[in-house]
């Protein structure tokens, strides 16, 4: 059922233990196929929410490119076991190389700090939060790179469910006031952590000190000492800079470029890059955007297709989430996801989907996912397992391969797809599309294609590239609505630097 099944049996070579942690296990291994060593985590838990935040970790952050972020390799899942490969960092804890014998080593730090609050702000700058960043959770290699890793509880904070996926998760000495207390978060809750990081690195000890529970009170009435008043000395202005990000209020806090005009730097070319490629616009694809508002209109009835193709650098990504944001700004339900060759999964651009429904769903009260949900909704958990924290489609069985279960599944996943289409407009979004498997296409066109199907907008993104794949090979003989959008290339936002 998964490609990962094609994996090679030996192609991972176990080398040693780096890590353990409540959810994962971290080893070195020799990937043979990349021809180097590797860190390779894998996931200790396999109840649904786990193996949702563990797909999430992954996904999150493995096309970010920056320096000081770790880099994410490959997603698998074979035998029922989850895991991907990430770059192995030979590091100490950012508290270690600071204070190296105790003492704080000054030139360290500053030259720490730019690098931690450059990576910080590229995560802020692609959307998302940490959520856990502390001195274990960034190493600083021989070589004075600063790696921030561990994304285990990375969050698009837009996307949080705010009823089961509670955001009163961290570690309590580094939790920011509103973390703690379960309130909605911003970029400035990692900040908090980072001033908590500093002032620890100035001084030797943390702000607050007591249990977990002691900890996480005191936060919620005050802020703590200057650090100059625990140890004498320490220089003025990362004083004032940590005085300002451990205020109780995120309002209060410095934002991401204050935070490094204060050390006197600014946003590197990678965090800019990032920022560039997250303000991604749809200027100029008026006729295009208005094409997709038809469509979706269209689809009020029944079922609408529309293929968007073209080169790298035409547009394909901003013009679609353009789209999708002004559809659920006009009440639509849009679920997004897209293929990723790095993803050795079952079913990857369906996996996706799957997760984003099942983020829709937690969203709702009980009683409209009730709603939602048919009775005997139990065969989509056992296809897709992150889906089985969703009341309704819990499921104990061990995903198959078998052609029933999956027919069994996408009766379902239909089902549901036409409930919400009659509550709302309902769009789909995939891209990357000429990346799917020929599995995941026979399955679309089987439940997705055609009169049957429930009404929503089907909308996918292919590389005029890539012309032999089994979509478009499929689609010659799709019946229905039918549509296509033709994008040429856009000249880049920022050369390379």
């Amino acid at each position: 059922m998964a490609s990962g099944d094609a994996v090679e049996a030996d192609r991972f070579e176990l080398k040693d233990q780096l890590g353990a942690g409540a959810n994962g296990t971290v080893h070195c291994v020799l990937d043979r196929a990349r021809g180097e060593e590797v860190a390779l985590k894998t996931l200790r838990l396999h109840d649904a929410r786990a193996l949702y935040r563990f797909k999430r970790e992954f996904r999150a952050a493995a096309a970010l490119t920056h320096p000081n972020l770790v880099r994410l390799f490959e997603l698998f899942s074979f035998g029922g076991e989850w895991m991907f490969t990430m770059e192995r960092v030979d590091g100490v804890p950012f508290g270690k190389w600071v204070r190296p014998d105790g003492a704080l080593d000054e030139r360290r730090l500053r030259n720490a700090l730019i690098q931690l609050a450059d990576g910080v702000a590229a995560l802020h700058a692609a959307g998302l939060l940490h959520r856990d960043l502390k001195p274990s959770n960034v190493l600083v290699e021989p070589s004075g790179r600063v790696v921030i890793l561990d994304f285990g509880l990375i969050v698009d904070p837009d996307a949080v469910d705010r009823t089961h996926d509670r955001t009163a998760v961290g570690t309590p000495a580094y939790m920011s006031p509103e973390q703690a207390a379960d309130r909605p978060l911003t970029p400035a809750t990692d900040w908090y952590s980072v001033g908590v990081m500093l002032f620890e690195a100035l001084t030797g000890r943390r702000p607050f000190e007591g249990s977990g529970s002691q900890v996480l009170a005191a936060k919620q009435h005050g802020t703590p000492a200057p650090p100059g008043a625990v140890v004498p000395g320490v220089p003025v202005d990362l004083e004032t800079l940590c005085v300002d990000l451990l205020q109780r209020l995120p309002g209060d806090r410095p934002d991401d470029e204050a935070v490094l005009r204060a050390l006197g730097a600014t946003p590197s070319p990678w965090t800019r890059r990032i920022a560039d490629q997250a303000r991604l616009d749809a200027r100029g694809f008026e006729r295009e955007l208005a094409a997709l508002h038809d469509a979706l209109a269209d689809s009020r009835d029944h079922l609408v297709h529309v293929l968007v193709r073209g080169p790298r650098a035409s547009g394909k990504t901003a013009l679609v989430r353009a789209f999708a944001e002004q559809a659920r700004d006009a009440g639509a339900v849009v679920l997004e996801a897209r293929n990723d060759p790095r993803e050795q999964v079952p079913l990857p651009g369906m996996d996706r989907l799957a997760d984003a429904l099942s983020r829709y769903l937690l969203s709702l009260p009980l009683d409209q996912a009730s709603a939602v949900v048919p009775p005997d909704a139990e065969p989509l958990g056992r296809l897709f397992p992150s889906l089985r924290r969703v009341p309704g489609l819990e499921s104990t069985a061990a995903p198959t391969s078998d052609p029933a279960a999956l027919g069994a599944a996408m009766l379902v996943a239909a089902e549901i797809l036409r409930r919400i289409a009659r509550l709302h407009p309902l769009v789909c979004v995939v891209e990357d599309i000429h990346h799917s498997q020929a599995l995941g296409v026979a399955l679309t066109e089987r439940f997705f294609v055609g009169p049957a199907a429930p009404p929503f907008l089907f909308l996918y993104t292919h590389d005029a590239g890539a012309t032999d794949t089994p979509v478009l090979r499929a689609r010659q003989a799709w019946t229905g609505d039918l549509r296509e959008l033709t994008l040429s290339a856009r000249p880049a936002l920022r050369p390379d630097t």
